[in-house]
């Protein structure tokens, strides 16, 4: 599934994966959904280190 919608793609998906520019910034699995976190890796900043 591909949206910008983010109570939506947090409502039905157990994972999300997060591309800024046209390129991988970071992924996100059910259990660390945290909508704050996701913004960040929308606008360029990587949140997981790893």
């Amino acid at each position: 599934m591909v949206s910008s919608e983010m109570p939506e793609l947090m409502g039905v998906c157990d994972r999300i994966m997060v591309m800024y520019e046209g390129e991988f910034v970071d992924e996100f699995a059910r259990d660390e959904f945290d909508e704050q976190q996701i913004a960040r890796a929308q606008s360029g900043i990587r949140v997981h280190t790893n």
